[in-house]
């Protein structure tokens, strides 16, 4: 989670050559020994579609 978030704010408050603000969202999950690929990428992907909804340029956790 630091790191990703380490990242959206890198992103956040870079001065890209374009002139235009960019932010990113991202969701952050950790592999469960016992879930399959498809399920690790689902809860991935659902935490990714939380920060989406809750603002964008945000971090969340699955």
């Amino acid at each position: 989670m630091a790191l990703t978030e380490k990242l959206r704010l890198q992103i956040q408050f870079h001065q890209f050559t374009a002139g235009c603000p960019m932010t990113a969202s991202f969701g952050v999950t950790i592999f469960q020994g016992n879930e399959s690929v498809k399920e690790l990428l689902y809860r991935v992907d659902t935490a990714l579609y939380e920060a989406k909804h809750s603002g964008r340029n945000a971090v969340k956790k699955a």
